[in-house]
């Protein structure tokens, strides 16, 4: 009897240990699993945990316009790291700057018809959407902080949607935001008279079109890239920008005279087909996000780093640098409000109602 109690007992302990022995193999699919799910679903997640995740290679080709030495582009190497970064080297992002895929407009159309698959820069869907055209009229912002309300408001979510309706454009991010423009010249502008008659070169916007027009100027459009040549053989009197792609352009050594006047604040837009975006995993879309989000915070506080270094470059290489009378300005803001209020009755270019809808956000 005792012989068999102590067979039952030492087959009781080999159960036991055997079922001590199991568990891990489930603890540890259970450990791997959650870690899995954060990497899919947290759009703020570290890059080794979304590397840990499967990501289907993907090769995506990005063009500007901007020189290769410019923040914009430098951003763009950025976004390509981090989504490197972030998909384990599964995706890549090819940087086509400096209008090798040709002006800002072409490269919007190819990124609608699918053969080109991204592009980045500012200002470009007014072109292709009117009711864009009334964000691109000067001084409608009052500063950054107006700004970045109306890019994040519905009424601009709604814009972008409309946009992916029509060009078969997804924007995947809006928040590159560049420094406000400002003036070159080739000679100083000091008052409201000073833009009476001067050729001014712009992009081929509306909004810029009318602002040119309100303040008397004549304008005309110069790709970005021929714009210093245009400068320099007096085709055109002054052109205008951010300081930092004044500085970065050379656009100084043509026109020498820099005139601060914040007129307008816009932002880089990150594009890319619609169709391209469509065909792509929800991983992918969601890395290709995170990354086109970080690099354009990264972008934004990097044009703020670089103003007074570009403003004090400008002044050593022998440009005179000054800020508008306050009182000149406010004559230019009301110039424009009038003007754009008159567009906005007409509801010719946008929705009647949309500049009092952007008014309102500076409120908030």
């Amino acid at each position: 009897m005792k012989k068999l109690i102590c067979i039952l007992l030492a087959l009781s302990m080999f159960v036991c240990l055997a079922a001590c022995a199991y568990p891990s193999a489930p603890a540890s699919s259970e450990t791997a699993t959650p870690a899995a799910d954060a990497a899919t679903t947290d759009a703020s997640s570290n890059a080794p945990a979304v590397e840990e995740a499967t990501v289907d290679a993907l090769t995506l080709v990005v063009g500007g316009i901007q020189t290769t030495d410019d923040p914009s582009t430098k951003a763009l190497y950025k976004m390509s790291e981090i989504m490197e970064d972030l998909s384990g080297g599964a995706m890549t992002l090819q940087v086509a700057p400096a209008s090798q895929l040709g002006n800002a407009t072409s490269q919007v159309e190819a990124v609608s018809m699918g053969s080109q698959d991204m592009f980045v820069d500012a200002g470009w869907m007014g072109t292709f959407l009117q009711d864009k055209t009334i964000d691109a009229m000067w001084f409608i912002f009052d500063d950054a902080a107006h700004y970045a309300a109306y890019i994040n408001s519905d009424l601009n979510k709604s814009l972008e949607d409309k946009f992916c309706d029509e060009q078969n454009i997804k924007i995947v991010a809006s928040n590159w935001y560049r420094a406000p423009r400002s003036f070159c010249s080739k000679k100083p502008l000091t008052s409201v008279d000073d833009f009476k008659g001067l050729i001014i070169r712009i992009p081929d916007l509306t909004g810029y079109v009318q602002s040119v027009d309100a303040l008397g100027g004549k304008s005309t459009q110069v790709a970005w890239g021929e714009t210093y040549l245009a400068l320099q053989q007096g085709v055109v009197d002054a052109a205008e920008g951010p300081i930092d792609n004044l500085y970065s352009m050379k656009f100084y050594e043509a026109a020498p005279y820099i005139t601060v006047t914040n007129h307008l604040r816009d932002s880089m837009q990150v594009m890319i087909n619609n169709d391209r975006w469509e065909s792509m995993s929800e991983k992918q879309r969601e890395i290709l996000t995170q990354a086109a989000l970080e690099a354009g915070d990264w972008y934004s506080e990097e044009v703020l780093k670089i103003i007074d270094e570009a403003v004090a470059a400008m002044k050593a290489d022998g440009a005179t640098v000054t800020e508008m009378d306050p009182e000149v300005l406010a004559q230019m803001e009301e110039i424009l409000a009038e003007r754009t209020k008159q567009l906005d009755d007409a509801g010719t270019y946008w929705k009647t109602g949309m500049y009092e809808q952007i008014r309102a956000l500076a409120d908030r």
